[in-house]
């Protein structure tokens, strides 16, 4: 992988549309965009980042998210996601998030991805998960 030096960023614009609600059992709770689907793209516009630095022979995958979803987007309101690149060391990216909505913040966190070579990450997903010891 090509390291990244920091500061390189990407953007994805999107519309909260139906399905991206906050919703439990099948049942809307509020009609905004939900954390879960705000996370979905926010890892995307990170994966964007992770593209243009993988060479042919890896993969990545996620390794964890940090988000604090501070106000609502509705359904239909349009909202602009920005990944910004950390220096980082090989096998990994970090990037700071952002997201944006009528002017408002509505998110900011973190995104990490993990680098892997594509062979061994696919071996490992098609392992079993091993049961903890505690």
């Amino acid at each position: 992988m090509r390291a990244f030096f920091g500061g390189e960023e990407a953007e994805l614009e999107f519309t909260v549309e139906p399905g991206m609600e906050a919703a439990f059992g099948g049942e809307t709770v509020h009609p905004v965009l939900s954390t879960w689907a705000l996370v979905h793209h926010l890892e995307w516009v990170s994966r964007r980042l992770l593209l243009t630095h993988l060479e042919p022979n890896e993969s990545g995958a996620g390794a964890g998210v940090n988000v604090r979803h501070l106000a609502p987007a509705p359904v239909g309101s349009a909202v602009r996601v920005r990944a910004v690149a950390r220096p980082s060391r090989p096998g990994l990216l970090a990037t700071d998030v952002a997201a944006v909505s009528g002017g408002r913040l509505v998110a900011t966190g973190e995104v990490f991805q993990a680098i892997w070579p594509a062979d061994e990450l696919r071996r490992r997903m098609k392992e079993p998960p091993v049961a903890s010891q505690s």
